[in-house]
């Protein structure tokens, strides 16, 4: 894709530079303009193939060599390339009613490249399998459309440091930033004050979205809650329930208060296909209430008779599951209000969003290969992981394009060479004068190059199918454009 945005952060020159990837760059200052020039080369050959390695993606030796060098630059501020794809993810959220931002973390493991430096144990002991966390938060509209990645955080725990079951055992002695869990309450602090950066920015006209943080429940902590008090209008939250909370005033717990309550309708949804177990339909019924939220025994010491959280207790239980699947249980806790049915299932089809989060970490592990990454050491492999995680992105972006704007021209996303190679493949017919095509056409032919079977019943194409495909259609291109160049001999 051509952009033609301003160039905010960028040096003379390089407001002209060509590719989706410069719109990602765009707001990357500080770096000289071949450095930037190399990481938008980087970011194309990494999305057009993106299971090679860099020696394999890289067009020449030359640039695989330049590509390593850029990874070891400590002047590639890993911080200042994030804010840059950041910058531009708050663009396209522009216009969006609603954004959700879901939330996850995952781990890396490079327990093979023993050699790398700064890296530490990832399982329960310190001598289990070597590696890295990533904390990470995708953007995402109502329609489940892949907008940015808004929010990431990386560490490395020390070798030395206490076992898991040390670190269950003093959790509940320590404040919650001295743990682990806090980088879910620093994650939604750091959404909230961008948000608020946008509206200081922004004209005072402008529509910004609503954006509400979605997470599972491992974010289940009092402290996220607390600081939702004085931060919900720049970022609500919709957390997937794991404590029984207890009510404020009677000390019951709220699921079983919840309980008591008329149901507000009963609804049929369709539950897909997971393993060995068949797609089905389910009924639910759904039940919501208001709820004022005491402060946890454990929390006590640190918060004292504080002010009763106001949120909104969410539950939706399937009423006759068929024999042998366990009954669909959603217990949630939401600070935006939803008194009818309505209110209800938008919610649940905004939790049911979440589910991007990991295909998003599973396109990083599988589609970029990241876990196979060779730099030798932690900070190289940050680097790379942010270039990978546009990467990634992108290639969600492109499975939801060919969801949200079908008609659209594939050029808008594909080079006019792939776009000519992909027509040829699926025709076996020599390309036309005229337009092109569109981009649900394009993102099915490289669907089927990567296995998709296009058959009348199955769903659209996901983002596994995608990136094996893209690596064959990048093979297929070069050799297209080569016998061009032979023809014209």
């Amino acid at each position: 894709m051509i952009s033609t945005a301003s160039s905010q952060g960028l040096g003379k020159g390089q407001a002209e530079m060509p590719g989706w990837s410069w719109h990602e760059l765009q707001h990357l200052g500080g770096l000289e303009r071949r450095l930037v020039k190399r990481l938008a080369t980087m970011l194309e050959d990494w999305a057009a193939q993106p299971q090679a390695s860099i020696p394999e993606s890289s067009r020449s030796k030359a640039a695989a060599k330049a590509s390593y060098r850029l990874l070891a630059n400590e002047r590639l501020n890993v911080v200042d390339l994030e804010q840059s794809h950041r910058e531009a993810t708050w663009g396209r959220m522009l216009g969006h009613e609603v954004v959700l931002a879901v939330a996850d973390t995952t781990s890396f493991n490079h327990t093979t490249h023993d050699q790398t430096e700064g890296i530490g144990p990832i399982g329960q002991g310190n001598g289990s399998a070597q590696g890295f966390f990533l904390h990470s938060v995708l953007a995402l509209s109502e329609a489940g459309e892949a907008l940015g990645v808004l929010h990431a955080h990386t560490w490395a725990r020390a070798c030395d440091g206490p076992s898991r079951r040390q670190r269950q055992a003093q959790k509940n002695r320590k404040a919650l930033g001295e743990r682990e869990s806090h980088r879910w309450v620093s994650t939604y602090e750091a959404v909230a004050a961008r948000q608020e950066e946008w509206r200081q920015r922004e004209a005072p006209d402008t529509r910004l979205p609503r954006v509400v943080m979605v997470s599972d429940r491992e974010s289940d902590i009092y402290e996220l809650f607390v600081s939702n008090l004085q931060h919900d209008r720049h970022c609500a939250v919709l957390v997937r329930a794991l404590h029984p909370r207890r009510l404020h005033e009677s000390g019951q717990i709220v699921w079983e208060h919840l309980e008591a309550q008329a149901e507000l309708a009963h609804v049929e949804i369709m539950v897909p296909a997971q393993g060995k177990r068949p797609e089905r339909r389910a009924q639910l019924a759904l039940r919501s209430m208001p709820v004022e939220l005491g402060v946890p025994r454990d929390k006590a010491r640190f918060f004292g008779a504080s002010t009763p959280l106001k949120l909104w207790a969410i539950e939706a239980v399937e009423s006759e599951a068929p024999a042998g699947c366990e009954p669909l249980h959603w217990k949630l806790l939401s600070s935006i209000p939803c008194a009818d049915a309505a209110g209800v299932q938008r919610q649940l089809r905004w939790y049911a969003r979440r589910w991007n989060i990991e295909v998003f970490h599973r396109t990083l592990k599988s589609g970029c290969q990241c876990e196979r990454r060779r730099l030798g050491s932690y900070e190289r492999l940050r680097r790379a992981l942010s270039l990978d995680m546009i990467v990634a992105w992108r290639l969600m972006a492109l499975r939801d394009a060919a969801r949200q704007q079908p008609e659209a021209p594939a050029t808008r996303w594909l080079e006019k060479e792939q776009c000519e190679v992909l027509v040829v493949w699926a025709t076996r017919k020599k390309p036309q004068a005229g337009p092109g095509p569109t981009i649900a056409q394009a993102v099915r032919w490289i669907a089927r190059l990567g296995g998709y079977q296009d058959r009348k019943n199955d769903p659209p194409p996901g983002a596994e199918v995608l990136w094996r495909g893209l690596h064959h259609l990048h093979d297929m291109t070069e050799t297209w454009k080569l016998s061009q160049l032979v023809g014209k001999s």
